[in-house]
């Protein structure tokens, strides 16, 4: 995931995972377009599928959780970050439900179960996660 930021480094992305245990991230600046620079972030985790990039030994891929705490603790150090999925910080968390505000390591899930329940562009998992998008817009901000 290509973040771009004004502010945030490569240490931000790691010190954002210090306390997830077993994640792990490989981050590359680069420039960006739209910002100061880009931070092109690939994380390994606990999620039951493999990575999609190919990594040497028994390497799995993030999960969405992971993925989520760290965007949400990136998000607040530069809330005006962009990546190709979430325009800002509001927009993440709408996107996400709001289920990044305050979720703990602890409360991680491994692996959702995205189904519909009928509202186009929303996806909930049975634990109470809301995977948002918007219909008929396009998202693509920073790409």
């Amino acid at each position: 995931m290509k973040l771009h930021t004004d502010t945030l480094t490569e240490r931000d992305v790691h010190v954002a995972l210090d306390d997830l245990p077993n994640v792990y991230a490989e981050v590359k600046a680069q420039g960006s377009r739209s910002r100061d620079h880009a931070l092109d972030v690939y994380l390994t985790g606990n999620s039951p599928h493999r990575p999609n990039r190919n990594y040497d030994g028994d390497v799995y891929a993030a999960t969405w959780d992971e993925w989520g705490i760290m965007l949400a603790r990136l998000f607040y150090l530069d809330p005006s970050m962009t990546c190709r999925q979430y325009a800002n910080a509001e927009d993440f968390h709408w996107q996400t439900g709001y289920r990044f505000r305050h979720l703990m390591p602890s409360e991680m899930h491994r692996a959702h179960k995205w189904e519909f329940h009928g509202m186009p562009g929303e996806n909930y998992c049975e634990c109470g996660a809301v995977k948002r998008w918007h219909v008929g817009q396009r998202t693509n901000i920073s790409a």
